[in-house]
């Protein structure tokens, strides 16, 4: 009985997930109306800790690839649920996805931008990927999740909460890290840190990243959060930042009503 209550629930999941998603394909450069899928009601009710989904459960809501995304997410110490996320926002689990932008692929990368830069860190290679490793989940989706390791390692590792860090993630991966760091500090704000117009290229940003981190590590997950909806320079990252979010707290919520039901 256990089991078919189980699998009723995870079958209305997936339905409705079709249903909604019908004729409809999200791309990273598709710009969605910022009101559609606001989640300010929800994430308040958010606390500063973040309970992730495991292995297990992630296979239970039948999430597509989903062998490929605990296997490169765990070598890259990336929250999975997190990468589903992604993936879904970029292009819905399918893996012959190009935008008109060229970004390719489940975690839709760019060859001479996210590519390049993941090529040179991994392969020693200072050159664009290939269009045709793209189209290949599996190292599609080891790309996508080395990008996001090389952002929280290089960049946002000094951001204390969890959920603010994913949060500038989720922005980062959408938009550049400069522009999430944009949104919580300016040139103006940096005229008071000693020694700042002495500094030089990568220098100077990764100052202007350390006052944005202190600024982020003074706020609560929630006020990250809003600065972000109220800041970031385009409604297309809000709107990102707003769908991946809202796919992982849904997931999270088929999960605990199965479990309910299963009790």
């Amino acid at each position: 009985m256990k089991f078919v209550v189980f699998y009723m629930v995870v079958l209305i999941v997936i339905c409705y997930e079709k249903e909604e998603n019908a004729n409809v394909f999200y791309s990273s450069d598709i710009i969605l109306s910022k009101d559609s899928f606001k989640t300010i009601d929800t994430i308040k009710q958010v606390e500063d800790s973040l309970t992730l989904l495991t292995s297990e459960d992630l296979k239970r809501l039948s999430i597509p690839y989903i062998n490929e995304i605990i296997s490169h997410s765990k070598m890259y110490s990336i929250d999975a649920e997190l990468v589903a996320g992604i993936i879904k926002q970029e292009s819905q689990f399918n893996h012959y996805a190009k935008s008109n932008k060229n970004a390719i692929g489940l975690m839709q990368v760019i060859p001479n931008k996210a590519g390049q830069e993941v090529n040179k860190m991994l392969y020693k290679k200072d050159e664009p990927l290939e269009d045709s490793l793209l189209y290949n989940p599996s190292f599609n989706i080891k790309i996508g999740c080395a990008y996001i390791y090389n952002m929280e390692k290089y960049y946002f590792k000094g951001i204390n909460n969890e959920i603010s860090k994913r949060y500038c993630l989720i922005s980062g991966y959408n938009t550049g890290v400069g522009n999430v760091v944009k949104t919580f500090v300016s040139e103006e704000d940096m005229k008071n840190v000693e020694g700042y117009d002495s500094l030089k290229g990568y220098y100077r940003f990764k100052a202007k990243i350390q006052v944005a981190i202190q600024k982020i590590n003074s706020m609560s997950s929630i006020e990250v959060r809003e600065h972000l909806e109220n800041n970031l320079p385009n409604d297309e990252t809000i709107n990102y930042l707003d769908r991946v979010t809202s796919y992982i707290e849904n997931w999270k919520d088929s999960v605990n009503q199965v479990e309910l039901a299963m009790n």
